[in-house]
């Protein structure tokens, strides 16, 4: 048995085969025994017939017309198999254009997934040097910020060291004044 759940084809052709054999010998037996009849004919038309022959001919007619049967029975077996066949072979050739098609269908899906997922590569590399570029000038942007930053706090640590001591010096003069009361608000 083939996976299919059929008959194997070693099968078929070697009942096929033996079909064929059997209608090979039935159609030379049956030739002989013609042949046989065409002779006994002919001797007959030569002579007259005995009860004998007689018996003999019908036999022989007989068995050819047995012959006849089995042929044409082997013969209709032979025929019923090849529609079998041939119905077995279209099935499968159906089968096979499914196949194929469905073959086809998934290459195509299986390229337009590949030609999709190349360009979403590039589409991605090229968002990632932009964004690499962009984060590499806010990268500079931030250090130019810290660095003027830092010379901002500097200058104002520089400025309240400086100023500090004389601001020092002017709220304490504000406050004895205020103390003194020379100074009105």
């Amino acid at each position: 048995m083939n996976p299919l759940g059929g008959i194997s084809s070693m099968e078929e052709q070697s009942r096929n085969s033996l079909l064929i054999v059997e209608k090979q010998e039935l159609e030379e037996r049956l030739a002989a025994l013609s042949k046989k009849t065409s002779e006994a004919m002919n001797e007959a038309a030569n002579k007259e017939l005995s009860k004998e022959d007689k018996d003999r001919f019908e036999k022989q007619l007989h068995d050819m017309a047995v012959m006849v049967e089995r042929l044409e029975n082997s013969r209709q077996k032979l025929l019923m198999e090849i529609n079998s066949q041939s119905s077995e072979i279209e099935r499968l050739f159906e089968e096979n254009y499914n196949i194929s098609a469905s073959y086809e269908e998934g290459v195509q899906w299986q390229n337009q997934v590949l030609k999709f997922t190349q360009m979403n590569i590039c589409y991605l590399r090229g968002n990632l040097q932009k964004n690499k570029s962009r984060a590499e000038e806010l990268s500079a942007e931030v250090m130019k910020f810290s660095a003027q930053l830092q010379h901002a706090v500097q200058a104002y640590n520089g400025l309240a060291r400086m100023y500090k001591p004389v601001f020092r010096n002017i709220e304490s003069s504000l406050m004895k004044m205020k103390q003194d009361g020379s100074v009105t608000v």
